[in-house]
């Protein structure tokens, strides 16, 4: 059975700890907004691969794409946010952005 595609955005809310910097998860900084793909949600104690589309900005332009690989996921804080041992991120999903678009033209 092949994985289904999960486009989305992946946001880094929080940073508890440094990283190693030959890991290309060492530049994400708080705030920062990756742009890809994922195929599995977040499940505690497991890890959460994000792919990644990289481009022209990226200190990696010549890699199409890169997976990016979190520490151990200690918590699920709601269906769209977790927390790592070194991080928090968060995920929205195409059908977050456009469901939120649709809020604003409704009001």
């Amino acid at each position: 059975m092949q994985d289904i595609r999960i486009y989305s955005k992946l946001i880094k809310i929080k940073s508890f700890e440094q990283f190693p910097r030959d890991t290309m998860i060492w530049y994400i900084k708080e705030g920062d907004v990756l742009e890809g793909y994922f195929t599995k949600w977040p499940d505690i104690g497991g890890h959460f691969q994000f792919n990644v589309k990289i481009d022209l900005k990226t200190p990696f332009p010549s890699i199409s794409h890169e997976v990016i690989t979190t520490s151990k996921i200690m918590e699920v804080i709601d269906d769209r946010t977790f927390r790592t041992k070194n991080s928090i991120y968060k995920i929205s999903t195409l059908e977050d952005e456009r469901d939120e678009k649709i809020k604003i033209v409704i009001e």
